[in-house]
């Protein structure tokens, strides 16, 4: 079977980054994340077609490539206005627009490099800006946020130079393929090392959050029973001291017998214990 091998590396970084995603938006649950795993979706399926093009799709349908490459562009750049909590630029939207126009309306063949430029300079575009807007967030560290700024700008960049690379300059194609699969793995590192800080803060701060919120709600004057030690709370209602410190703290209770009050109440069991 006539197949193209060549492409097997970068399939599997793209697999690689596709679980990556999966799995750290199943266990966050955050949006840009789910958005992004979606994106490395289609560029699996990307190398996918490409790779099994020559045996199973001999007559390449020109629209292919260039559309999985404009939908991959447009998750990302969705999931990154996600993540830095901004609006997709109207901007790219009319880029979009032209490069779908121009992909069906020039009648170029899928060889020419012209035929698909316009969907890469919208999805390279797309994420050099993305990657400017994480460099330049302030809620991220700034060690994490240049680790995934540099590489996904980078291969951003890239995204220009591939109607060539993979046809016109051929020879270098291999190389252009490798350096693009290297900057997708360490931008996608540089995203999973920001989410990972970024929640570390969000624990501490939830730490915290609960720390002031267990303070005020057991300081202060606290009115009990002397007789059965129920207390009565802020409206006047008596009840159980364990259920006034559940309702306000969450903590849970259970019940035992300390040694001196089975002594004392119940001593045959104590004895029989002993024995």
């Amino acid at each position: 079977m006539n197949l193209n091998l060549s492409l097997l590396p970068n399939l599997g970084s793209a697999l690689v980054v596709c679980a990556t995603f999966l799995y750290v938006w199943r266990i966050s649950g955050e949006r840009h994340l789910a958005i992004w795993f979606l994106a490395s979706v289609v560029w699996v399926v990307r190398y996918s077609y490409t790779i099994l093009q020559p045996a199973l799709f001999p007559d390449d349908p020109f629209w292919v490539i260039p559309v999985l490459a404009l939908a991959r562009g447009a998750l990302f750049l969705w999931g990154g206005t996600t993540m830095v909590g901004e609006r997709i630029p109207t901007l790219f939207w009319i880029g979009v627009l032209a490069a779908v126009m121009w992909l069906f309306a020039s009648g170029l063949p899928p060889d020419d490099p012209f035929s698909a430029f316009p969907g890469y300079v919208v999805f390279g575009l797309g994420l050099t800006w993305v990657a400017l807007r994480i460099g330049r967030h302030p809620a991220f560290p700034s060690f994490e946020r240049a680790l995934a700024a540099w590489p996904m700008a980078i291969y951003g960049l890239i995204q220009l130079t591939f109607p060539w690379s993979t046809t016109v300059l051929r020879p270098i194609a291999p190389t252009t393929y490798l350096v693009a699969s290297l900057t997708q793995i360490g931008f996608i590192l540089g995203i999973l090392m920001v989410y990972l800080r970024s929640a570390e803060r969000d624990v501490g701060d939830a730490h915290v959050r609960l720390a002031r919120a267990l303070t005020r709600a057991l300081s202060g004057h606290l009115d009990m029973c002397a007789r059965c030690s129920e207390v009565r709370g802020a409206s006047g209602e008596w009840e159980r001291v364990e259920t006034y410190v559940s309702r306000r703290s969450g903590t849970s209770f259970s019940h035992s017998i300390c040694p001196t009050c089975l002594e004392a109440h119940y001593p045959g069991v104590n004895r029989r214990r002993r024995a």
